[in-house]
């Protein structure tokens, strides 16, 4: 297993949009997992889109966690189901972490389900065990008018704790990008609320002694869970489902959504 700070780097030379889709908190074996939102997400990929996964991609309800005995399916029968899943979809995955719900398996027994499930699909080199710094270039190196490539520096975790109120968890998300200098994008789930935000770091470049603002964007993803069981026992607000759709731009360095532009 590779460790966390061994980045994943991506090369695309043909020098096109690169299309991002983000997936996490499916939680396959929950009860209120969402099989028709999975489907039209599933449906929503193309040859080109790259996805990156973020983890609790399995319910694990395994002994003394929440809702152990209102599973739909052994924890041994989600990491099946859950490689069956993701096998269409293995060459358009671009990095995964995992989250704490496959990490109790880690806790308890030193079991790594998701690296189990990526070594599987032979993609292991992909997965992270906490988090992923992920480097993106598109274009070719050398170009005719000297114009750099696009280049985007990403950074990858599941997220933890949080609280009832999704500004809690927003602020804390925003400060993992400013204890990460260079980073342009930030993508984290757990918190099951879709957010994306724009956020600005001061550099004090002393090469050429400026003093600039550098923007971030900081992508929280959507679950796949109907309202219901701990939510509902915890009074928490039901968080929507949002089809998350990022693009990085080939012509300049941006990140926008696919509507803006055409792929």
């Amino acid at each position: 297993m590779k460790r966390d700070d061994e980045p994943i780097v991506w090369d695309f030379p043909k020098g096109r949009n690169v299309r991002l889709k983000i997936l996490g908190d499916l939680h396959l074996g929950s009860p209120l997992f969402n099989r028709q939102a999975f489907e039209d997400f599933k449906n929503s990929i193309t040859r080109d889109t790259k996805i990156i996964v973020v983890g609790d991609l399995i319910d694990n309800g395994v002994m003394g966690s929440p809702g152990m005995y209102e599973q739909t399916m052994q924890p041994s029968e989600a990491k099946e189901l859950l490689y069956q899943e993701l096998l269409p979809f293995k060459k358009n995955i671009l990095c995964a972490v995992p989250g704490n719900h496959e990490l109790r398996s880690r806790k308890i027994c030193d079991s790594d389900i998701m690296y189990d499930v990526f070594a599987r699909l032979q993609i292991e080199d992909l997965y992270r065990p906490n988090e992923v710094y992920m480097c993106i270039r598109i274009g070719h190196k050398q170009t005719t008018n000297h114009k750099k490539r696009p280049t985007y520096a990403i950074y990858v975790t599941h997220g933890s704790g949080g609280g009832s109120q999704i500004g809690t968890y927003v602020n804390k998300a925003g400060k993992v990008g400013m204890c990460r200098e260079g980073i342009d994008l930030v993508v984290m789930g757990h918190s099951h609320s879709p957010v994306v935000f724009p956020r600005k770091r001061i550099v004090f470049d002393t090469h050429n002694l400026k003093v600039t603002k550098k923007p971030f964007r900081v992508v929280i993803c959507p679950s796949f869970l109907d309202y219901g069981g701990y939510a509902a026992r915890a009074n928490y607000e039901p968080s929507a489902y949002v089809d998350q759709d990022l693009v990085l731009h080939a012509d300049k360095k941006a990140i926008g959504y696919s509507d803006e532009v055409k792929l």
